[in-house]
């Protein structure tokens, strides 16, 4: 490594199992922990309060992804509310495009929300890379964090410790690009999640800070920790994610490079459709389920959860349309639920449901069986969810119930009812799950045809539209208002799922 610098990584909730004791053992000085995902807006990171805990023996702070689609004070109220109370400082990463302001506009909000968080006495930092310069028409003159990633296989080669990387940075001095900084160059993030080393099982993005480990220290507010990490228990949150109708969600894996108007590269879905196996047939035409279970230490623990009465009135409304959908629910042993104990709680079982239903797995891994588990995205059993949560805009979160037949297929059932998937963090085996293949190539069905639009879920921004008969590649898929969206090869995205009907004929 380069003289009066030291090394830290940046974590997301992808990243969720770490050996923090084997990083510190390996001079790893600081640990910046992504606070807020932006898939449908911003909601708490899955793993932060635990990776928040875990992170104690490092210099830590969060960074925050700033969201475009809502102004400056909405992003500072919500960093406001969910930023740890011993945390000093906070890096705003701002790399997210959103067509609908201006480069100026963008920039205004940005400098208020920097105002606000001054007013925190919050040390800050912008993280962001040379691919995103455009996106505002002045940049804060302060601090940068950068990212700019020189070629792995020639600068990286085989690396797999990390005394070889220190190593390798002793040739590495500063980004290639740093005339490009709009500001002073403090972090350089050099690894954009290329690097496996020890203490993690998945590829990370490794930094290096411009001072020694007492300046880094002081510049987020904290004092050098000598002590060994411990692990700690600390569930994960149990909350509902924020899906703004106004907001359209954010590719998980946002790129690191500027993104170009049309696209022609297919983009991997975490979304799947329930496997062959999922429908055997259910004795006396019973609903399809299949079973989720909580994790201990990758083994599978089954556990309902219990519903309390807040719940109720939620389960009714989401089902206010369908004929005794909320009594099917309640009724003991039909499926969704084993009825109320003697305390008048709701034995929730924790299922998903096969047939026309998608399900949103947010990380696969290894049991202790040897399977492969997929941690199903949830809602909280806790609180309430908003009327935004339904059956129509977010499906992955609100099934419908299908019925069985012997043919190993499903069929749909009179006044099926809706049933959210409660009790998150739950965990799926793999064997009943297939995951989305793109491309697909569609045929518009619908006599009306579809709109193009450029906001999955905002047809207000519609750029063209597709006649019936005419087809289209599918490339990337997100849910938002209305249901599943299609981007298409030829720019734009069109619903493949809109109002709990198919306009193509791809049936999802």
């Amino acid at each position: 490594m380069q003289a009066n610098t030291c090394i830290g990584i940046d974590v997301w909730e992808g990243q969720l199992e770490m050996d923090e004791a084997v990083l510190k053992a390996n001079g790893v000085k600081f640990i910046s922990i992504r606070i807020n995902n932006t898939v449908g807006g911003h909601h708490l990171d899955t793993g932060f309060v635990k990776q928040w805990e875990e992170a104690a023996a490092f210099v830590r702070f969060p960074y925050f992804v700033y969201n475009p689609w809502v102004d400056g004070k909405a992003n500072f109220d919500w960093l406001a509310a969910h930023m740890p109370s011993n945390a000093k400082s906070v890096a705003i990463d701002i790399e997210i495009a959103y067509s609908g302001i201006t480069a100026a506009k963008y920039a205004g909000e940005v400098n208020k929300f920097l105002s606000f968080c001054d007013g925190m006495k919050w040390k800050t930092i912008i993280y962001t890379g040379g691919g995103y310069l455009g996106l505002l028409s002045k940049w804060p003159k302060m601090d940068f964090w950068w990212a700019q990633y020189p070629d792995p296989k020639t600068y990286f080669g085989d690396t797999s410790t990390w005394d070889g990387l220190k190593d390798k940075l002793t040739k590495l001095d500063k980004p290639f690009n740093a005339n490009l900084v709009p500001g002073n160059l403090k972090i350089w993030q050099f690894s954009g999640d290329y690097l496996t080393l020890p203490g993690t099982i998945r590829k990370i993005d490794v930094n290096v800070f411009y001072g020694s480990d007492q300046e880094m220290a002081a510049y987020f507010g904290m004092e050098v920790i000598n002590t060994a990490p411990s692990k700690v228990e600390v569930p994960l949150v149990d909350q509902q994610p924020d899906i703004s109708n106004n907001i359209p969600p954010i590719n998980e894996n946002q790129s690191k490079v500027a993104p170009a108007v049309v696209s022609t590269d297919v983009v991997p879905t975490n979304l799947y459709v329930f496997s062959h196996a999922a429908y055997w047939h259910r004795p006396s035409a019973g609903p399809l389920v299949t079973p989720t279970f909580e994790m201990s230490n990758m083994k599978q623990v089954e556990k309902m959860v219990l519903i309390g009465a807040g719940m109720l009135p939620y389960l009714q409304k989401i089902n206010a349309n369908i004929l005794k959908g909320y009594d099917k629910i309640v009724a003991p042993d039909w499926g969704p639920t084993q009825g109320f104990n003697a305390k008048g709680l709701l034995k929730f079982n924790t299922l998903i449901y096969p047939g026309r239903n998608v399900v949103r797995i947010l990380e696969v891994a290894t049991g202790k069986d040897g399977n492969k588990w997929g941690r199903v995205e949830g809602l909280s059993a806790v609180t309430p969810p908003g009327p935004e949560f339904n059956h129509i805009d977010t499906p992955q979160l609100i099934h419908t119930v299908y019925g069985s037949n012997t043919s190993w297929s499903y069929f749909e059932l009179a006044n099926s009812p809706h049933v959210p998937l409660l009790g998150s963090p739950r965990w799926v085996s793999m064997e009943w799950l297939v995951q989305i293949s793109l491309p697909v190539k569609v045929t518009i069905t619908s006599v009306s045809g579809v709109k193009v639009v450029s906001l999955p879920g905002d047809l207000t921004t519609e750029i063209g539209s597709k006649a019936q008969n005419e087809n289209a590649s599918i490339l990337e898929l997100r849910i938002a208002k209305g249901g599943v969206w299609g981007r298409i090869d030829t720019g734009g995205w069109i619903a493949v799922r809109y109002n709990d009907k198919n306009p193509t004929n791809w049936i999802i």
